[in-house]
């Protein structure tokens, strides 16, 4: 009896998917009223495209001569060290540790 309460359960789930399925797939080909159309705005990709520029070609001693003027490796070390730049001086709102809600964001449990 309980081979046939399973079956009878797994024939009514496939059904009732396919339904929505059907339901969804209509859905998705009618037709959109003209007051739910939007036309957007097209913009390629490639807009701000900056095409590649050879560099001119330095002497490898003139080269050499330029790095140890700036400071040598330790001065591309230390920059490579430094943070990022934040992208926004807005700061996140802290959580009210009192408000009794637990995110799960550092708070005891």
């Amino acid at each position: 009896m309980n081979q046939i309460a399973c079956r009878w359960q797994v024939r009514w789930a496939s059904t009732l998917a396919l339904a929505t399925l059907c339901a969804t797939t209509v859905q998705a080909q009618s037709k959109p009223d003209a007051a739910t159309t939007v036309a957007l705005p097209y913009r390629s990709v490639f807009d701000g495209y900056q095409k590649f520029n050879d560099q001119a070609v330095a002497s490898w001693t003139q080269t050499n001569a330029t790095v140890e003027k700036i400071g040598g490796w330790r001065v591309y070390a230390k920059e490579a060290r430094q943070p990022d730049a934040p992208e926004s001086t807005e700061k996140a709102p802290m959580p009210n540790p009192k408000s009794g809600v637990h995110d799960g964001h550092g708070g005891k449990p």
